[in-house]
Parts: structure tokens; sequence; C-alpha cells
């Protein structure tokens, strides 16, 4: 597994951990050929489901922030595409553009534009993983959420948080409680 050189050097097993738990689960299992769209695809996160999903036969897809990262993606770890979200002035168009066929498992990392997005082109009994929204961690107020959120049920979408499998793992492996 490589190693994200953009990632912060301290984040924990337990993010990793939670990441591939997700991927592995019955109904979360990742399929020869799917399509992937993975968020903050450069992060310490996005960097392994990335090289699971690619080890896995899946077609992957990444955003990112800066065209040095994009390039990381595609060259190093062998992504099919990567987005500089920054240069986009439309997700949904561009995520139209590049991605053929939707998406079947979103993994999400950023929320806000970038979740609204994935929701758009997802396909029918997609499936999306709940990871992170940094798009929002260091907002004062609440945000409103996606205007699409309906078209999750219309697509038979199936959720999964990954926060869940964290709180699982420190549950278990913490010897302190």
């Amino acid at each position: 597994m490589k190693k994200s050189k953009h990632a912060v050097e301290t984040k924990n097993l337990t993010i990793n951990w939670g990441g591939v738990n997700v991927l592995n689960q019955i109904n979360f299992k990742l399929n020869d050929g799917e399509n992937v769209l993975v968020s903050a695809a450069a992060g310490a996160v996005g960097s392994v489901v990335c090289q699971i999903a690619k080890a896995k036969g899946c077609k992957v897809y990444g955003t990112s922030g800066s065209d040095e990262k994009c390039k990381w993606l595609e060259e190093e770890l062998g992504i099919d595409k990567a987005i500089n979200y920054k240069k986009v002035e439309n997700l949904i168009s561009e995520y139209r553009a590049q991605i053929n066929g939707g998406i079947d498992v979103y993994f999400e990392n950023v929320g806000g534009d970038h979740l609204e997005a994935g929701i758009n082109i997802l396909n029918v009994g997609g499936r999306i993983a709940l990871c992170g929204m940094i798009d929002q961690y260091n907002d004062e107020a609440v945000r409103s959420g996606p205007s699409n959120l309906m078209m999750l049920i219309m697509k038979n979408t199936y959720i999964i948080l990954v926060y869940s499998f964290i709180l699982e793992f420190y549950k278990k492996y913490n010897r302190h409680t």
C-alpha cells in the first residue's frame, strides 16, 4: 500500500481500518469493472480506498485540489482519472464528462458540492460510504444539505457510515474503558 505524501502523518490506523472495513462489507463489496469515485482521493483515507478499489478491478476516479496531487493519483496510484475540483466550474457536468456510465460506489470524504454531484451521477443501486465532510469541518454555522437527497431513495442507494466502524474499533481495542 502506497502512503499518501499529501496526507497528514498523524492519521491513525482507526481511520484507515474503518475505510477498509466498509469496502469489505457484504452489501458494499467492490466488483470488477465498477466505477468508484473517491473525494479527497490524495488524502490518507482516500488514497488507501483508491488502491483497494484498483486492486479489486474497479475503474477509479478521484478528486483533489491541485494538479500535483492529481498527477500523483494517476501516475503513482494508477487511478483512471483524477479531477482537480478547483479548476472545475460545475462538478456534476465534469463528473458526467469524465466518468462514463455513472458511478456505482462513492466514497465521500468532502461533503457539500462534492456530495451533491456524487448523488447526481450515482447509478441505481449504488453505494455511498460517508467517511468525512472536510468541506464543513471549520464552519461556524450549520449549512444546508444537498438539494437532491430524494434521489438517494429513488436510486435505491445503500449508505454506510464509516464512523460506526471507527466507534466499533475504538470500543473493541481501547483498553482504557
